[in-house]
């Protein structure tokens, strides 16, 4: 999701709710800092904020947002739902989602405590920062995306269409490469009959040319991962094809553009299914640490309500 200004409703209601918490959380526990308001009746520092009445409400209405949070991936399931868009449901979960930094921070007091706090405020900082990458790749990628793939196609056709380049490679070379070699073979061992007129003899890939369709073309038309190969590199692709060009007759130039071509169009489809993976592969850390931090904060409230 783009951060535009119709996230700018969020963002205040967010910042002045942060600091209503704060000012709050300072007059209960850091008086001293704010020597201008009322001073409590009986402050007590040294009681840990999460055990305190008004440490429960901020870590209470953190679990709610987390389990806010955690009911987006029910929402999307249901485009159909009237309850919201899903861009208002993406800006709730961006906004909550800051929001309930200062509400762990002051309920823990600004400490990371014993075993079971520690290990959920780190899984709590692998999911915010988690979260906070996929936002910021959201805010370029697509833009570079749109300027560097002008033939962008649905992700999951991706296999389809690659599988479809190669057999189209395959077919240039049935009907122009390898007739090409069957005339060569032909032609080196012939014996005897006399020698074909120039007129006679039809354009044909030259030996070297022939190796490099069949040792770097091809494979890399078949390949699954060809970002390593050769034509893998745009540059490359240009200067090999370029080279190759130079090398065969003139009434062959086509079919060499052709099969160009088809590398182009599959570097394009690679670099595509390369920036889906880091548009999405963050999700990949992002949820389930985000199922095993509710999982963990709920038995937390659990042990803290009734053992603590």
């Amino acid at each position: 999701m783009i951060i535009d200004r119709s996230h700018r409703n969020w963002a205040v209601l967010v910042l002045l709710a942060t600091i209503v918490t704060s000012l709050i959380y300072i007059h209960q526990f850091r008086p001293d800092w704010l020597s201008f308001l009322p001073q409590p009746a009986a402050p007590q520092p040294q009681i840990t904020p999460g055990r305190t009445t008004l440490g429960l409400v901020y870590g209470s209405v953190a679990l709610a947002i987390f389990l806010f949070c955690c009911m987006l991936g029910w929402r999307r399931r249901r485009p159909a739902l009237s309850a919201g868009s899903m861009q208002a449901w993406l800006r709730a979960h961006i906004w909550l989602s800051v929001f309930t930094i200062p509400l762990v921070l002051m309920h823990a007091g600004f400490i990371t405590g014993g075993i079971m706090t520690t290990l959920l405020m780190t899984l709590y900082a692998i999911v915010m920062l988690s979260g906070f990458f996929g936002l910021a790749l959201q805010q370029f990628l697509p833009r570079i995306m749109s300027d560097e793939l002008p033939m962008e196609v649905v992700y999951e056709q991706i296999p389809y269409l690659r599988s479809q380049l190669f057999a189209r490679a395959q077919e240039i070379c049935e009907k122009r490469v390898k007739p090409s070699a069957r005339f060569m073979n032909a032609t080196a061992g012939r014996q005897g009959g006399g020698a074909l007129s120039l007129e006679s003899l039809p354009a044909v890939f030259p030996a070297k040319a022939l190796r490099q369709i069949d040792d770097v073309v091809i494979p890399y038309l078949r390949s699954k991962k060809s970002k390593r190969l050769k034509l893998g590199n745009a540059q490359d692709s240009n200067l090999f094809f370029r080279l190759m060009r130079a090398e065969v007759p003139a009434d062959l130039e086509p079919t060499v553009a052709a099969l160009q071509e088809l590398c182009d169009e599959r570097r394009q489809l690679d670099l595509q299914a390369n920036y889906h993976h880091w548009l999405h592969g963050w999700l990949i850390v992002h949820i389930p640490i985000s199922v095993a931090l509710l999982m963990l904060t709920l038995w937390h409230a659990v042990v803290a309500q009734f053992f603590g």
